[in-house]
């Protein structure tokens, strides 16, 4: 995993590059628009998750592996295929997306993330060739303007999943071609405040013929 500031690494044209993105103190955000994903599950040392998540989690010393710098959250993002999640992102046309990004707490200490709605998290694809975007998880939906807070333990981990099923805002299948995912969570390290930029994850996935 490539560990960065909130900065995207290069935009690579292959199957799938996952960018890590490490967060200084808590580097937080969102907005109160758009509709809720789903709520996140939180794991810690002594918790099973019920969410499958790769080897090495939660908060290994392969994903926990950054500068003094930049200790604090570290997100990643998967995609399952054959039952197993991995960084891996080949999908046959029509074929079911699932994503699932991880909040790692890579300090000594609780971290706490403040929301302004039961919103958490937010999905968006594009086309690699950067045209109009074909999906967002918040689309369509409604959030109840609650605010909300959650809690990572030390080496803890909050879990978000999300499916795409291929369709355009159209309702139609896109076509074969390179997709840049974004999931950020909308989480701030801060209470109250109205401008918070989302932070997360961006990888490409190849739908194929």
């Amino acid at each position: 995993m490539t560990v960065l500031s909130i900065t995207e690494a290069g935009r690579t044209a292959i199957i799938v590059v996952v960018l890590g993105l490490a967060l200084a103190a808590v580097s937080c955000g969102g907005d109160d628009d758009g509709a809720p994903g789903a709520s996140p599950t939180v794991t810690n040392d002594s918790q099973a998750s019920p969410v499958e998540t790769p080897a090495g989690s939660p908060g290994g010393p392969e994903e926990c592996t950054v500068s003094e710098e930049q200790i604090g959250l570290v997100s990643k993002v998967d995609f399952e295929q054959e039952g197993e999640f991995s960084q891996g992102g080949q999908f046959t046309a029509g074929a079911e997306v699932k994503a699932q990004m991880r909040l790692i707490n890579c300090t000594e200490e609780d971290t706490t993330l403040f929301y302004t709605s039961t919103k958490r998290y937010e999905m968006v694809v594009e086309p690699e060739d950067g045209s109009s975007e074909v999906f967002r998880s918040s689309e369509g939906k409604t959030f109840a303007q609650t605010e909300g807070t959650e809690v990572i333990a030390p080496q803890g981990t909050v879990v978000y999943e999300e499916i795409w099923d291929q369709t355009g805002k159209d309702g139609d299948q896109v076509p074969p071609g390179i997709y840049k995912v974004s999931f950020l969570s909308v989480g701030c390290g801060v209470e109250d405040v109205d401008d918070c930029p989302p932070f997360g994850v961006i990888a490409r996935i190849e739908i194929l013929e």
